[in-house]
């Protein structure tokens, strides 16, 4: 799930401007970005992984710290490896 701190007319217009094939959730109000502490910089919301199982325990989380555009990213892989331990395959 992707989600963007914007109207969701706006994450509309995303999805068809970049033509994604997934949903885009808009978080006008930064209610997941406060619950899982992730940061902004110049207003702007820094990425963040978070991997939750289906009992809703988180079982991946990582933030871009401040410097956000100097951190090591998890790659594809690196994701789909956490996903994959979570599903026991």
């Amino acid at each position: 799930m992707v989600v963007f701190p914007c109207a969701p007319e706006l994450t509309d217009v995303i999805v068809e401007t970049l033509d994604l094939p997934y949903r885009v959730y808009a978080d006008p109000d930064r209610h997941l970005y406060t619950a899982y502490q992730t940061r902004f910089s110049a207003g702007a919301p820094l990425p963040a992984w978070i991997i939750i199982d289906p009992d809703g325990i988180i079982r991946f989380l990582w933030r871009a710290t401040g410097g956000g555009l100097y951190d090591h990213y998890p790659e594809g892989q690196e994701i789909l490896d956490q996903i994959r331990q979570i599903g026991g395959s």
